[in-house]
């Protein structure tokens, strides 16, 4: 039994039977861009929506627990986008008023006002347009990021939400699967002048002081070959001394400042991480782990000094 070979197609492309492939293509709403400013969060394999809600409940408690982490010097919402919003909302209040004198007309209006509203509720997809911490897609696994308000200094948030986990390591944990953290100040295209432009944003509120800092550089590239280490640390290292000369210095151990450069694809961020040793590389598992540990450790200690005493105390007391 002889079997016949299946015809290509001409166009080379489709399965021969007149339909050409489909092409996926991500649409870049709510992808991860140049120019957003957020979080970087690890997460476990294959549990990162979980983890991405984890992610969202913690930092919107973190931001009620601490409200002046939210700048007021920025406002939310100003000038023409302000104004409309406004001349939108007393539109619709005259047309709710009415001024219909026919009852029938007012009762088809609220008919249609109500299919309207349904109809917008059925189209409407993914979060309201207004959200202090957005998530966006980065399509790489195990790797989440969440863009924060332009109000929110993302350096200052999440290093004050690891002080937090340190302080208080009996706290429950909300993020089983998250992983590391690592706030983005300054982002652009992945190149060379991208990168200089992403050190100028993220660099100068940390070393333009006259306190020397000892610092390391630590690159993180995925799906990303257009820089490599040896282009990225040397051009980090200059611009430090650009900005706050060259009373910083490099420091692989023991250092104040991690500078975090992040590559994903098309994209570049720079973040600045302040006691990475002390507070686990920004991993609140590893901090709520170790460090309660660390308390149980010294607790059980203390507990066993004062049983000793104790006991040498007791036969004195016998004898009296």
């Amino acid at each position: 039994m002889t079997q016949e070979k299946r015809k290509r197609p001409e166009n080379g492309h489709g399965s021969g039977n007149g339909k050409s492939a489909k092409r996926f293509q991500f649409d870049k709403a709510g992808s991860l861009t140049p120019g957003a400013r957020g979080c970087f969060v690890t997460c476990v394999r294959g549990k990162e929506m979980a983890a991405q809600k984890d992610v969202l409940l913690m930092f919107e408690r973190h931001l009620e627990r601490y409200p002046d982490l939210l700048a007021e010097s920025v406002p939310e919402n100003t000038g023409d986008d302000a104004q409309k919003e406004e001349d939108n909302e007393e539109d619709a209040d005259d047309e709710s008023a009415g001024g219909v004198e026919n009852e029938y007309e007012s009762e088809l209006k609220a008919l249609q006002q109500e299919a309207a509203n349904d109809a917008t509720k059925t189209t409407q997809k993914g979060p309201p347009p207004k959200r202090t911490f957005t998530p966006l897609r980065t399509n790489v696994e195990c790797v989440l990021f969440i863009k924060f308000d332009r109000r929110i200094d993302p350096t200052v948030f999440v290093f004050r939400l690891m002080e937090d986990k340190y302080k208080s390591p009996r706290e429950v944990v909300h993020g089983r699967f998250t992983r590391r953290m690592t706030p983005i100040s300054g982002s652009a295209d992945a190149s060379l002048d991208g990168l200089k432009r992403a050190l100028s944003q993220a660099l100068p509120s940390v070393f333009s002081g006259d306190t020397g800092l000892g610092f390391r550089v630590d690159v993180d590239a995925r799906c990303n070959d257009q820089l490599t280490r040896d282009q990225i640390i040397p051009a980090t290292a200059a611009a430090v001394r650009e900005i706050g000369g060259d009373h910083h210095k490099v420091q692989l151990k023991g250092h104040d400042v991690a500078i975090n450069i992040t590559l994903i694809r098309g994209y570049l961020g720079v973040g600045i991480v302040r006691e990475s040793e002390k507070l686990k590389r920004y991993n609140p598992s590893e901090i709520h782990v170790q460090v309660l540990a660390q308390k149980e450790t010294t607790e059980n200690a203390t507990g066993a000094q004062a049983e000793v005493l104790a006991e040498k105390e007791t036969p004195d007391q016998g004898k009296d």
